[in-house]
């Protein structure tokens, strides 16, 4: 942020000049997704100072009025620490976006994605393509930057499974931190989700499969599966040297249903009944087959296309 637009504790302050000033640092926040936290607490010192100031030099009822757009109240001059706290709750609202952006040099240091991939997949909160994306990159803090990039472009709902897979992945400090200060608001975004859901309908199997990509993943022994969709014409040999060449057998297992997500309803009852040639996975079928779609599943899987 340019230094002459930016006030700091030698600004001369005027009314309409510092409204203008706290408007253009708050845009220069939502463009600047790599801010750090030390940039936000020196940004809440500054404004805090700007305001104090104001109401050291204007008459209480003056200031506001002048400022009625931003707070709301009687303030008592020469308050510090009351003026912190109202650039903190009021002037910088707390947003799930500007959290992520707060921490984001930090986390894209800190977690490895692939269990939180697993667990947002099963929420139906990404794609197949989703991680493809993702995954890409061979260094994990450009995979990990690649997923904070995609939930900050998404909604709360995702930001939500985000934060519960971060704790079922260990990173319990992480979503603390990510999730400090923000109110509830899943019932209002899944309203929201739910908008225009008539416009578009996700596949059923397609959401069957996402809704138990951890059972699936975390259960099966792939090799019979391969050969019995091979046979059926559904996959090919290239398909399974690609996912032979995956080094453990959870990967096998992600990178074939990176397959299975790609294909069509028929492969998709193939796979159902390969499982169910093998007594040990016949629940895991009748599991999937049976698992419930709801309109928020299609409404958070619809969102992930309408953002791509």
């Amino acid at each position: 942020m340019g230094e002459s637009m930016c006030p700091n504790e030698d600004t001369e302050i005027g009314v309409g000049d510092d409204v203008k000033r706290w408007r253009f640092i708050l845009n220069e926040l939502k463009n600047h997704p790599k801010i750090s936290e030390e940039s936000f607490v020196a940004l809440e010192e500054v404004l805090t100072n700007v305001f104090f100031r104001s109401e050291k030099l204007f008459a209480s009822c003056s200031f506001v009025d002048k400022y009625q757009r931003i707070m709301t109240g009687i303030f008592e001059a020469n308050d510090y620490d009351f003026y912190l706290q109202k650039v903190k709750h009021e002037i910088i609202p707390d947003t799930f976006e500007i959290n992520i952006r707060r921490h984001y040099h930090m986390i894209i240091q800190e977690i490895s994605v692939s269990k939180i991939l697993d667990q947002m997949m099963t929420n139906c909160v990404l794609t197949s393509d989703d991680r493809r994306h993702i995954e890409q990159p061979v260094r994990q803090a450009e995979q990990n930057q690649a997923l904070l990039d995609i939930i900050i472009d998404r909604n709360r709902s995702t930001f939500d499974i985000f934060i519960d897979a971060l704790r079922d992945s260990g990173y319990d400090g992480i979503a603390e931190l990510l999730r400090c200060d923000l109110e509830d608001t899943k019932e209002d975004t899944r309203t929201a989700q739910m908008e225009g859901l008539s416009a578009w309908t996700v596949p059923l199997h397609k959401v069957r499969l996402q809704k138990n990509y951890v059972d699936i993943i975390s259960n099966i022994k792939h090799e019979a599966i391969v050969d019995h969709l091979i046979s059926c014409e559904l996959l090919t040999i290239d398909d399974q040297q690609t996912i032979e060449a995956c080094p453990a057998q959870t990967e096998k297992n992600r990178k074939l249903m990176d397959r299975l997500l790609h294909c069509g309803e028929k492969c998709f009852m193939e796979f159902l009944n390969a499982l169910r040639s093998d007594d040990i996975y016949a629940d895991l079928a009748n599991q999937i087959e049976q698992t419930g779609v709801t309109s928020i599943d299609i409404a958070n899987l619809q969102s992930c296309y309408t953002k791509m």
